[in-house]
């Protein structure tokens, strides 16, 4: 369709519209005719095409660049850069994870300040990821997880105003990206 991309923005492209299958289908989440945990579960799976596709995206950035420019090793920092990203994300979210169980088993904390505390560690593994020079995508999606594992039953309650302000992001992020690649892709021809 467009000869001027090469094989590297192709897989980009793919990989960034992969992991799309449900968000257009954002109502279902909000209907209380779809049972919760079948809501629950599609949404889990939704968010996890994300943070298996984020790594992807990331490599292919790395091939695209490799393509137009000679001399770099875009792939082997997009890999240094995910690495990163696993590591620290991970062990913040375990440590912020264990913190919140204690603290909810103790009645340190009220449901509002864990809330808060959640939104509070995505914000912490992506910036200290990006200020080491990782993924701080792949920070936030895997401290999650690590989150979740070590907060267990306190996770749902303390990610409910994260899910929401994410929702929020979502819509901001994908009219960016929007934004900035439509110029790109009309002067490489396509109309």
């Amino acid at each position: 369709m467009v000869p001027a991309l090469g094989v590297g923005a192709f897989a980009l492209l793919a990989s960034i519209l992969a992991p799309t299958d449900l968000s257009l289908g954002l109502a279902m989440f909000k209907n209380p005719r779809v049972p919760e945990l079948v809501r629950g579960a599609i949404n889990v799976e939704s968010g996890l095409n994300d943070g298996i596709a984020a790594p992807l995206v990331m490599l292919f950035i790395g091939v695209a660049i490799a393509e137009f420019e000679q001399g770099v090793r875009p792939i082997v920092e997009a890999i240094v850069e995910i690495a990163i990203g696993v590591g620290v994300g991970g062990a913040i979210g375990l440590i912020g994870g264990l913190l919140l169980r204690r603290s909810r088993a103790a009645n340190w904390s009220s449901a509002a300040s864990r809330q808060f505390a959640a939104l509070v560690l995505v914000v912490l593994a992506y910036a200290v990821v990006v200020e080491i020079h990782g993924n701080g995508f792949i920070a936030a999606f895997v401290g999650g997880l690590a989150f979740g594992i070590m907060a267990r039953e306190a996770a749902h309650e303390a990610v409910e105003f994260s899910e929401k302000a994410g929702t929020l992001l979502t819509f901001a992020v994908w009219f960016i990206f929007g934004a900035s690649v439509a110029p790109i892709i009309v002067s490489d021809g396509l109309s």
